[in-house]
């Protein structure tokens, strides 16, 4: 495979949900993009936190997150994706047992 080509096949198996505190797994820190995975309990959350200095992009990869901001619920059910721009503050919640992708965008020079 190119050198400019990365496959990253079967993500969420690279995280398990244990109970407690949402943990993560880098799976891609590559330029202009990082790509990290959640896996969350179901019930786990993590409290309000603002985006880091750029944009992101959530994916529901398995399971179902609630993400609150500015006190509106969004559901992601797998394969539903959720932009936040640069610094906006946010929560979120696991109903069931979840895999969530998280891609932090790098600004584009």
């Amino acid at each position: 495979m190119p050198d400019q080509v990365t496959s990253l096949p079967a993500v969420a198996s690279l995280v398990p949900i244990e109970p407690g505190k949402p943990h993560g797994h880098t799976v891609l820190d590559t330029d202009g993009v990082r790509f990290v995975v959640l896996g969350f309990a179901a019930g786990a959350a993590l409290t309000e936190h603002r985006t880091p200095k750029n944009p992101l992009l959530m994916q529901a990869l398995a399971g179902e997150v609630t993400v609150t901001v500015a006190g509106q619920d969004t559901v992601l059910r797998p394969g539903d994706f959720l932009h936040l721009d640069a610094g906006v503050l946010h929560a979120v919640r696991a109903d069931v047992d979840s895999h969530l992708g998280l891609l932090l965008l790098n600004s584009a020079g």
